[in-house]
């Protein structure tokens, strides 16, 4: 077994460990202790479950932190560029979780308001902000287009960007969530594997959680007692429909300047040039077994009752 493999096979393991650690503890129904802020403690746990393991997983495999990690500088007008698209991606994002809560309600409506809401976990509107908007997209990102694109693409090439997309959609808990991060995940990999910068998939997803989180502080703070308790007085079934509708269109729309933003991060940034290689079988059932496997957990989650 080559290097490259043996790389690929670590870090499918890292992945597995982690989303096998910080699913429970996310989807918890125990309250955190009294000492600490429910808010803080998501932060805490994304540094503590997903970037601390992937920087010591850079550090065991003895990889180049700057390659591995893709830490190159981005110039400003890039770095604009990967913002808008992350603007652009939110409304997209925002019509595949409503149309996934209207299939949910369709095939089992007891699971049709089982999202996980951020806003619903208590703290301080002010710390949910900053994890959602700048901490979630910094760990995240270290992990799926850091570690996990780096060691895919030297095995897979092009198609290791919605590889990784689809472990990164699988690192969100809600099941209406799933769909949109795959789609923000495909194009923030798309993104860093063209600009070969983890900032551009930094700011990609930093302008997708940023708009949300504007949301859920706005709406935190002009209804104290918590948007969960708001929602129940309306009919969610019918809010899922309009939603679907509203956000599809506007969707739509946002995937003009979506592929014009795209189009010009691609004539700027050339494709790699790869040598040729022979597809690994070995390499593909490593990630066959991840996905699988993490499907299969979180089935058994759902039949537990934490989704």
């Amino acid at each position: 077994m080559n290097t490259r493999q043996n790389l690929l096979h670590w870090s499918n393991l890292l992945y597995a460990v982690i989303v096998m650690v910080s699913l429970p503890i996310t989807l918890s129904n125990t309250p955190p202790p009294a000492w600490l802020n429910p808010a803080a403690g998501m932060v805490v746990a994304q540094v503590g479950l997903i970037l601390i393991p992937a920087l010591i997983f850079v550090w065991l495999t003895r990889q180049p932190p700057k390659e591995i990690l893709k830490l190159r500088r981005l110039s400003f007008g890039s770095g604009v560029k990967c913002f808008l698209i992350g603007l652009t991606c939110w409304p997209i994002f925002l019509f595949l979780s409503t149309l996934t809560q209207v299939l949910v309600a369709f095939v089992n409506p007891a699971q049709a308001s089982g999202s996980t809401n951020v806003a619903s976990q208590g703290g301080s509107p002010w710390i949910i902000f900053l994890g959602v908007a700048f901490v979630a997209p910094l760990c995240e990102e270290a992990l799926c287009r850091g570690v996990l694109l780096s060691t895919y693409e030297k095995c897979f090439k092009v198609p290791a960007i919605w590889m990784v997309g689809i472990l990164f959609a699988f690192l969100h808990p809600s099941l209406d969530q799933v769909l949109g991060a795959l789609f923000v995940g495909t194009v923030a990999g798309w993104v860093v594997y063209r600009m070969r910068s983890i900032w551009g998939g930094v700011l990609v997803h930093m302008g997708t959680n940023l708009l949300a989180a504007s949301l859920v502080l706005l709406s935190s703070l002009a209804v104290p007692e918590g948007v969960e308790g708001a929602a129940q007085t309306a009919d969610l079934a019918s809010m899922a429909w309009i939603g679907t509708l509203v956000w599809g269109g506007i969707g739509l729309v946002m995937l003009v300047p979506l592929f014009f933003l795209m189009r010009s991060i691609g004539k700027r940034y050339p494709a790699l040039t790869w040598p040729e290689a022979r597809l690994s079988l070995n390499s593909l059932w490593s990630f066959a077994a991840v996905v699988v496997g993490v499907v299969a957990y979180s089935v058994y989650k759902l039949l537990q009752g934490a989704l």
